[in-house]
């Protein structure tokens, strides 16, 4: 008995730590499988992102909690592979993978919403930042799709697709309470909670969140920036009604440095219907809005929106799946510029204008798609689907004049379009190791006529866990009113002849899994035609336009739209990112770089050539310990928009951002967390003011200012129902 013990333990301790060692290799498969990303916006299917048919990153709720992200534009330059923001003084706009348009506000890239877009038709608005507002405690998980995307969404979709998926009741259960604060420029609250619910004996759920944020300042000196003469008067030109014609453009801004923004978004659903509801205004404002008066309370921008969609999903047997979708969607935006100038004004307006912008639009459409799984296993799958859309767009444009009350209307226009859609998609999987994707969407509109989009992509495993991806996808973007119709009879002239954008993009990447460690590298080469941009009108288009009475007699110059160039971006990217210690320590590092050149081997101003972000993340463990977290991203030196000084360049900008979240000890449902920023740089590429001739005063070009440090802290409090 005794010898047959000490066998037992002898045996225990030589098998020992290979028991260990496998259970080891057990945990560590189960980290990397939770860490596996799920992605439906590249082929409207719920797939490893690993195997989609496009380049992705997946931006989970914990990620936006640990590192204190409270916009989408934090997210994608702080959290996401290939994707980059900047601000440009009256919201951020977006750039991926070398192509960075100014001034574009979102258009080249497709936002949505649970499946909903939220590009508008009048302007092709997409917002990154507050003023997108989606409350981001309603946020499950952010998924960023790179490269074109029309073969499934149409229009807009060529730098890719954001979709922002917002969760279910069960992981938003209970009532929620936030008040947060950017101290000491600015506050937000917001109450919403997550219920289940049973009606008819069908079981169902409601998601909902209101909130309210507001800022103001900080208060900043600009200029002086000294623009001599007005134009019409020939006396020293006036930025303010209530202040001296010194012509010189500046000052302490003390007002105007604002942003109001309520919104609400709700979603129910009840057995296969779904109906989300989305309703909110951003109203805000710059020392600088549309060039007009210097720090004047009566300049600012207002965007309001309000969306329905309605959905619904049946199941024909096992085989397949239908699912139809109504949408409707309103739209307004109004711009107040005073000038007290004369020459910002139209001809005998010499005390001084308010110049009034309105856009208008409203679209419904419906959706109809069927997903057949023909083997019942997943490989070999077919979707098809067609969209239908009508859409209304008007827009006003009028000069006060503020010394008669007189109003003068400039532009007047209003458009009726419709446009229907028809896509079919193919997935095969003929072997566990290859995943092939094709498809293709035909889209016709009544004023760019027909359009296809293609795309085709194939994922291969040659090696356990490694993942070789090649695809190949078009996409277009059609323009909006704004671009064809807007006109100024005192600097610019309508374009209603424009032809739409095209991308054809390839790209090839190879991902490998090593334990909890994902690595990826890829490359790609996207080539752009028939870009819009704005160019100076010639002297024959500028008399044709005076004559036609588009333009005022004494306007010497003007601008106009047009399909002027392509460009062409290569480059690559790199990822690492994985998890360690029962994934208690995550961390991630991404880096882009791209060559971008137009038709004529100009470089894009405002692009960086180089951007990457790098982050990580530690959970203490137990209820009394917080998350640490410390995320940077760095953009490369940039071309400034619109400069006076030749190739000017924006410096290489780093941004840190560190974070503590952690519960009050013995009050669990109470969460607290602590974020501080900072930029190296205080330079942005997006310059301001009047911009006259370089002088001994002005010895550079005058950019949007960076808020280069502050902090923020946000206290939730959850209260189960």
């Amino acid at each position: 008995m005794m010898r047959r013990t000490a066998m037992s333990l002898t045996l225990a301790a030589a098998f020992a730590p290979a028991v260990v060692a496998r259970a080891g290799e057990e945990l560590t498969d189960l980290e990397a499988l939770l860490d596996e990303s799920v992605v439906s916006a590249a082929s409207l299917t719920n797939e490893s992102a690993r195997t989609a048919p496009a380049t992705s990153t997946v931006i989970t709720s914990d990620e936006l909690r640990r590192f204190g992200i409270r916009t989408l534009d934090q997210a994608l330059n702080f959290l996401s592979l290939g994707v980059v923001t900047q601000d440009n003084g009256s919201a951020p706009e977006i750039g991926a993978r070398g192509v960075h348009i100014a001034y574009d506000y979102g258009a080249h890239m497709l936002l949505l919403v649970d499946g909903h877009v939220m590009n508008e038709p009048w302007d092709g608005t997409a917002y990154f930042c507050r003023s997108a507002a989606v409350p981001f405690e309603l946020i499950d998980h952010i998924e960023v799709v790179l490269g074109p995307g029309s073969v499934l969404y149409g229009s807009h979709a060529m730098l890719g697709v954001i979709n922002v998926v917002t969760k279910s009741a069960k992981d938003y259960a209970g009532a929620l309470v936030v008040a947060e604060s950017e101290l000491p420029i600015s506050g937000r609250a917001a109450l919403g909670f997550g219920v289940d619910f049973e009606l008819g004996g069908e079981r169902g759920e409601l998601t909902l969140q209101v909130e309210h944020f507001v800022s103001e300042g900080p208060e900043r000196t600009y200029g002086p920036q000294d623009y001599g003469a007005d134009a019409v008067t020939g006396q020293p030109k006036r930025f303010s009604f209530s202040r001296p014609a010194t012509g010189v453009w500046g000052g302490t801004a003390r007002q105007t440095l604002f942003a109001e923004i309520p919104a609400l978004y709700a979603r129910a659903r009840w057995a296969d219907w779904t109906l989300a509801l989305h309703a909110a205004e951003s109203r805000r404002g710059t020392p600088w809005v549309g060039g007009g008066n210097f720090d004047d309370p009566q300049a600012d921008e207002r965007d309001r929106w309000l969306q329905l969609d309605l959905k619904r999903e049946l199941a024909l047997g096992s085989l397949a799946t239908l699912t139809g979708r109504l949408y409707g969607d309103l739209y307004q935006y109004r711009q107040r510029v005073p000038a007290a100038a004369a020459e910002d004004c139209l001809e005998g307006q010499v005390g001084g204008c308010l110049y009034r912008l309105r856009g208008r639009s409203r679209w419904t459409g419906a959706e109809l798609r069927l997903a057949a799984d023909w083997t019942l296993d997943g490989r070999f799958v077919t979707l098809l689907g067609v969209d239908g859309r009508l859409r209304f767009v008007d827009s006003r444009e009028a000069y006060r004049d503020v010394t008669t009350g007189v109003a003068i209307e400039t532009q007047d226009y209003a458009i009726d379009e419709h446009l229907v859609a028809v896509y079919l998609e193919q997935q095969l999987h003929p072997w566990s190791s290859l995943a092939l994707n094709a498809g293709a969407r035909f889209d016709y509109d009544e004023v760019f006529g027909g359009h296809l989009s293609p795309r085709v992509a194939a994922a291969f495993t040659p090696v356990v866990d490694g993942t070789v991806k090649l695809l190949y996808a078009e996409a277009f973007r059609t323009l909006s009113a704004y671009e064809r119709f807007y006109a100024d009879p005192t600097w610019f002239i309508a374009s209603p002849n424009l032809e739409p954008e095209v991308v054809r993009s390839v790209e090839l990447s190879y991902e490998h899994r090593l334990g909890t460690v994902r690595l990826f590298a890829g490359g790609f080469f996207s080539h752009w035609s028939a870009l819009v941009a704005e160019r100076d009108a010639t002297e024959a288009e500028l008399a044709e336009a005076i004559a036609a009475g588009e333009l005022e007699s004494y306007v010497t110059a003007a601008g106009r739209y047009d399909n002027l160039t392509g460009l062409q971006s290569l480059g690559g990217n790199l990822a690492v990112h994985g998890s360690a210690l029962a994934r208690r320590l995550r961390y991630g590092l991404t880096f882009t770089a791209a060559r971008t050149r137009t038709d004529d081997d100009a470089a894009l101003v405002v692009a960086p050539s180089w951007f990457g972000n790098a982050r990580v993340a530690y959970d203490l463990g137990g209820p009394a310990w917080p998350t640490l977290a410390l995320a940077a991203r760095v953009i490369s030196s940039r071309l400034i928009d619109a400069s006076s000084f030749g190739e000017a360049r924006a410096p290489v900008q780093l941004e840190l951002r560190g974070a503590v979240t952690g519960e009050l000890p013995g009050l669990p449902e109470l969460q607290v967390r602590l974020v501080a920023s900072y930029a190296l740089s205080d330079r942005t590429p997006y310059t301001i003011g009047p911009l006259g001739e370089p002088s001994e005063e002005f010895t550079r070009d005058e950019t949007v200012p960076v808020d280069r440090f502050r902090t923020m802290v946000t206290v939730s409090y959850n209260l189960p129902l």
